[in-house]
């Protein structure tokens, strides 16, 4: 009887003693766990920190489209007049078929001056400084040779205004190209404005019908581009050819590796 007692006082013994063992190595296996994952929480966090830092503000900048609706793609509902302001004979239409959306520049017999503009929002005006570098671009389709005196697309900073190089009218057949034009100017103030213009569009037997002369525009952009180059000495042609060649049209922000 007592060797019955003696044997199960020493398994009961054995048994608390393996559950000690077994409790112990839990919580160092616990320990060790939270120890290497606080390491590891760590790590990631300094990774992620450096990366921010070093790597991605370094070598990449977020721009801002300053124009509202530059696809003029209100014109699919009832077109945004808060945006853009439309003078004589233009008209924002929506190509079903195509599903394209546009501005028209177009003459009358009674005017042959079109225009329209877009008077930058305070929440996307471009930043004020001494030398900013300014990349606007917009796509053109032109419906064969349009005379006129002038056809102009035009920045305006307060007084002072900024001529794109590429004429709207004149020319030949156009089917929705893009053109663009690089300024590094001071901007003064946030008072910006965006005008496309034509005067003096008529149109001789020899050419055309007046009636169906037209310019339309679409894929608007006016882009502070200050921040997207590493250095000073980068030149306005290789930002230009830069822009024009990785970033497509894109309403609010977007994302670019520095050059």
């Amino acid at each position: 009887m007592k060797n019955k007692k003696k044997n199960g006082f020493i398994a009961t013994s054995l048994m608390f003693s393996f559950f000690l063992i077994f409790l112990t190595m839990s919580l160092m296996i616990m320990a060790t766990y939270t120890h290497y994952q606080g390491l590891i929480n760590s790590l990631n966090s300094n990774v992620l920190n450096d990366l921010n830092d070093n790597v991605i503000v370094k070598k990449y900048v977020t721009v801002k489209n300053s124009i509202m609706d530059g696809d003029m793609v209100s014109a699919r509902t009832s077109f945004d007049t808060a945006s853009w302001t439309l003078g004589n004979n233009t008209k924002a239409y929506f190509d079903n078929e195509n599903q394209i959306t546009y501005i028209r520049m177009y003459n009358t017999n009674s005017s042959t001056s079109a225009h329209f503009s877009q008077r930058i929002n305070s929440s996307r005006a471009l930043k004020v400084g001494d030398e900013r570098t300014i990349y606007v671009r917009y796509n053109l389709f032109r419906n064969g040779y349009i005379p006129c005196n002038s056809g102009r697309v035009t920045l305006r900073i307060g007084s002072n205004s900024y001529n794109l190089p590429d004429q709207l009218c004149g020319g030949d057949f156009v089917n929705w190209e893009s053109r663009s034009a690089i300024f590094k100017v001071p901007v003064t103030t946030e008072d910006v404005e965006l005008i496309f213009d034509i005067q003096n569009m008529y149109a001789p037997e020899a050419y055309v019908d007046i009636n169906t002369l037209h310019v339309e525009i679409n894929n608007v952009m006016v882009i502070d581009v200050s921040d997207a180059y590493m250095t000073d000495e980068t030149s306005k042609e290789k930002i230009k050819n830069y822009f024009d060649a990785n970033v497509p049209y894109f309403d609010l922000d977007y994302s670019i590796k520095k050059i």
